[in-house]
């Protein structure tokens, strides 16, 4: 089993900021185009590699990107008791997911091998969930801390290695 988890906008797109020095490149070439098709190419021979090994691929989509870091909000809350617990909007993980959703579609990953990590990050009204009262899921911008993976990884990763120990079904439900 493989699992693969990356901030793969900032591979493909750069930086929110506008800076590209996070693009990956198989040449000299640094540019979005190049980087998408590197993390294409890329995936296809990975998700190769496994099929011709009998290996399972799972691919985890990222998490929503916080427009604001969680500590930012989390002293929001302690003075005004508000900003805490609301991050991005799904349409706005969405947007910045764009590109890595053409590059799974390029690459022909099977729809089995995507865990759809961010599915469980989000609240009824589609916000980023990113924290409880005083308490941050963040670590920063991108990557969650421990309580944000207990707290809002715990199924999708359960479901993972529930597959991974059912080797008579390999297909994510």
């Amino acid at each position: 089993n493989v699992i693969l988890c990356a901030r793969w906008s900032a591979s493909i797109d750069g930086r929110p900021s506008g800076k590209m020095d996070t693009l990956v490149s198989d040449s000299n070439i640094y540019s979005t185009k190049n980087a998408s098709e590197c993390v294409t190419n890329s995936l296809q021979s990975i998700n190769d590699f496994c099929v011709q090994q009998n290996i399972k691929l799972y691919i985890c989509t990222e998490v929503p990107i916080q427009t604001k870091t969680p500590s930012q909000r989390m002293l929001l809350h302690k003075l005004f008791n508000a900003g805490l617990t609301r991050g991005v909007h799904e349409s706005h993980h969405q947007k910045h997911q764009t590109n890595f959703n053409t590059v799974i579609k390029n690459s022909k990953i099977p729809d089995s091998s995507i865990v759809h990590l961010s599915s469980f990050c989000f609240d009824l009204e589609n916000n980023s969930i990113v924290g409880e009262n005083t308490t941050s899921y963040y670590f920063d911008d991108d990557h969650l801390n421990q309580n944000g993976v207990d707290t809002l990884l715990e199924e999708p990763l359960k479901l993972i290695f529930r597959k991974m120990n059912n080797s008579s079904n390999l297909n994510m439900p």
